[in-house]
């Protein structure tokens, strides 16, 4: 039922960020990717809340070696509201790396 109903707007952003907020949450990312240059695709859609709290930069900041794209529309699943346009980004971006 959550799913097919989630939380919107405030009330979706400020569950968001409690979840978030704390020092905890992807600390083990943090700390196994310390200082590894992998190439890596950040793929964020504009309604997403993680990209609307700023979440992107503490991603970019751990992963020296990425590329940020922002997908129109969309929301938290742009597999799902924004197939296409994730697609795209995603064979650009592997293009990219295959071509080194």
């Amino acid at each position: 039922r959550a799913y097919r109903a989630p939380a919107r707007g405030a009330v979706q952003h400020a569950v968001f960020r409690a979840i978030v907020g704390g020092g905890a949450f992807l600390s083990w990312l943090e700390r196994d990717l310390d200082g590894r240059a992998l190439p890596a695709l950040l793929a964020f859609a504009q309604g997403d809340p993680a990209y609307q709290a700023g979440f992107a930069a503490r991603f970019e900041a751990l992963l020296p070696q990425h590329r940020t794209t922002v997908l129109p529309g969309g929301d938290h699943f742009p597999q799902e509201s924004v197939p296409d346009a994730l697609l795209d980004a995603l064979r650009g971006w592997l293009d990219e790396v295959a071509a080194g």
